[in-house]
Order: structure tokens, then C-alpha cells, then sequence
């Protein structure tokens, strides 16, 4: 027998159903989607009732859904994201080279640069805050570090 989902939606598009539900009546609890077979873990901010959990639940019976909690939602996450975004070239005058950016579904904006100093990583963070987790080494294109240098991390909590 078939699910009311499996009518509503083709395979491959749950995702898309589940981030749009989220983020169009939960933006500020909701933080992204990840998949873990046989099902789909939703990130979230944890409230008080877990009015994201139960509306999901609701909306999507037949579907194994998880809840992770996240420390920021993805709003938070986005505007955060989009900040660094317009400061990246105000970072390469100062000789910090952002390489990447963006949202992770845990609450935090992951930042690489191609320096693996620690001082210019902890100054992207002393800027942004507890946010954001910044790694050193890596080159533009690539999302790795480089081969010949140390991958760094830099996060507080």
C-alpha cells in the first residue's frame, strides 16, 4: 500500500518537500535536513513542545523522520553567511584569503581560508563570533587542505 507521500511526492524530491514545509512555517526553530538510510534526520533548534518535531510527524506519517538538535537556525545561519560573503574581499586586503562559506546543518557557518595561521583564523572568529568554525590550508577550488600543510581548526564552546 502506498503512503499519502508517496502520492505527493516523486522519489528524490522529500527533501525538498521537507525544507520548504520547514522553512516556510518554522524558519526560526528550523536548520536544515541531512539523510542517514533509511531516513532523514532534521535539524533543528530544540524548543519547548518541539513544535517543528510534531508538525513534521503530522504532515509526514509514513516517513522515518529523526530530530537533531542545532544551536542556530538556518536564517541565522544564512544572514550570517551572506555577511561573510560581502566582508570576503575586505578580508583579502587584509591578507586572510577566504577560500569557502556557508551553513552547516549543526549551527555553525564553516569558513576555510588558505592560511593556516592561527592567528588569522582566531581573527575571522574573534569577528564573527561562536558561529562560526573556521579550518586553515585550504586552497580556492579545491575544499581540501593542502597536501604539504596541517589542516586546522578553529572553534571555541
Amino acid at each position: 500500500m502506498l503512503s499519502n507521500l508517496e502520492f505527493e511526492v516523486r522519489p528524490g524530491e522529500f527533501n525538498n518537500v521537507v525544507d520548504d514545509f520547514a522553512t516556510t512555517f518554522y524558519p526560526e526553530l528550523y536548520t536544515g535536513i541531512s539523510i542517514d538510510s533509511p531516513g532523514v534526520i532534521v535539524h533543528r533548534m530544540s524548543t519547548p513542545g518541539l513544535p517543528l518535531d510534531a508538525a513534521l510527524r503530522r504532515r509526514f506519517p509514513d516517513v522515518r523522520l529523526r530530530f537533531a538538535d542545532s544551536l542556530r537556525c538556518r536564517s541565522e545561519l544564512m544572514a550570517l553567511t551572506h555577511r561573510i560573503h560581502r566582508d570576503h574581499e575586505q578580508w583579502k586586503s587584509r591578507g586572510v584569503h577566504l577560500t569557502s562559506w556557508g551553513p552547516d546543518v549543526k549551527g555553525f557557518v564553516k569558513v576555510r581560508i588558505q592560511e593556516t595561521t592561527e592567528s588569522a583564523m582566531e581573527e575571522i572568529r574573534a569577528h564573527y563570533g561562536e558561529a562560526v568554525v573556521v579550518r586553515g590550508g585550504v586552497r580556492p577550488g579545491v575544499g581540501g587542505p593542502h597536501r604539504k600543510q596541517r589542516e586546522i581548526t578553529s572553534r571555541r564552546h
